[in-house]
């Protein structure tokens, strides 16, 4: 198991791993610069998890967008957290990913927390 510096360190590699099984299901770059409502509706539940699950800061959020080329503030993370509860009443689809999300990343969360 891998020993982290910091709980930065390990809020990033949780992001980056979310990022990628949440691309591999959904096939939506949630760093494309598009204002599609079904990539703002997976970002959305991308901030969820990284709150939900990861307690990540809306900063840390921000950091983690911009360090992917992907423009984005603390702010745009507190709006979209905000959000997905009326994003995942309307597509029921975010539920499912989440689910299947969570069921792919069980081991590197029991792994790390």
């Amino acid at each position: 198991m891998k020993q982290f510096k910091t709980a930065i360190d390990k809020n990033f590699l949780f992001a980056q791993e979310t990022s990628r099984v949440l691309k591999k299901i959904t096939g939506i770059n949630i760093f494309q610069n598009s204002r599609r409502q079904d990539i703002i509706e997976v970002r959305s539940l991308f901030v969820y998890i990284m709150r939900t699950v990861d307690n990540m800061t809306y900063y840390n959020i921000r950091d983690f967008f911009k360090n992917n080329g992907k423009s984005y503030d603390h702010t745009t993370a507190m709006h979209s957290y905000n959000n997905y509860g009326m994003y995942s009443r309307y597509n029921k689809k975010l539920d499912e990913y989440y689910n299947l999300i969570l069921q792919r990343l069980s081991l590197l969360i029991a792994e790390n927390y």
